[in-house]
């Protein structure tokens, strides 16, 4: 039973409900104060959303009055739920709602199928000045990229997650160098500009 319960569920092609629940169970998987596992999950719309709730007949009232750690433990699963999204192929948003005391995720599927072509930038070394040397590097790019009308945008999860980047490295041929930034780029609408600290607040 135990191992059933941690066993790595490698099926691939699962969808709807049938890759909620898988995700659940991942979820389900994260620490939890005194090991209550006080929570508990429900799929909206087809599996693309999963909001988790906190089961208040597990509170832990003596040691955790105001619930912090109840709360905390829904992080945790919240955590789980996306690192197990993102081996799957999809992105997940997490919001709080304060109205219903839930956690919120809401899943959709990668950009890559609709991204052009893809680009990764590694540095000649592992080490802080070569990383800025990819950051310069990058930014050319992306200078280039936007003077052409070509849109680009970091698809980095799988250089931001440890034990996904020497899988990724290898399978794109890079043997021991690290892949620091992922792009995607191609023709597309352009997006609501991301906005920026006044200068006076990046100031000494």
């Amino acid at each position: 039973m135990c191992a059933d319960t941690w066993r790595l569920d490698a099926r691939s092609g699962l969808d709807g409900a049938a890759l909620g629940q898988e995700l659940v169970r991942c979820a389900t998987l994260a620490p939890s104060s005194h090991n209550t596992q006080c929570w508990k999950f429900a799929l909206e719309g087809n599996g693309r959303s999963i909001a988790i709730l906190p089961d208040l007949a597990r509170r832990c009232p003596a040691v955790d009055p105001d619930d912090h750690h109840l709360f905390v433990s829904l992080g945790c699963a919240a955590e789980n739920l996306i690192q197990a999204a993102l081996a799957r192929g999809l992105t997940g948003d997490v919001r709080f709602d304060p109205a219903s005391d839930a956690v919120r995720v809401a899943l959709e599927p990668t950009r890559a199928q609709s991204s052009s072509l893809f680009m990764v930038f590694v540095g000649q070394s592992a080490d802080k000045a070569h990383w800025v040397d990819v950051g310069r590097c990058y930014e050319r790019f992306a200078l280039q990229a936007t003077a052409l009308g070509i849109r680009n945008a970091f698809l980095n999860q799988p250089v931001e997650v440890r034990s996904l980047r020497p899988q990724f490295a290898a399978a794109i041929g890079l043997a021991d160098q690290r892949p620091d930034l992922v792009v995607r780029f191609g023709r597309g609408p352009t997006m609501p500009s991301s906005l920026r600290r006044p200068v006076q607040a990046v100031m000494f």
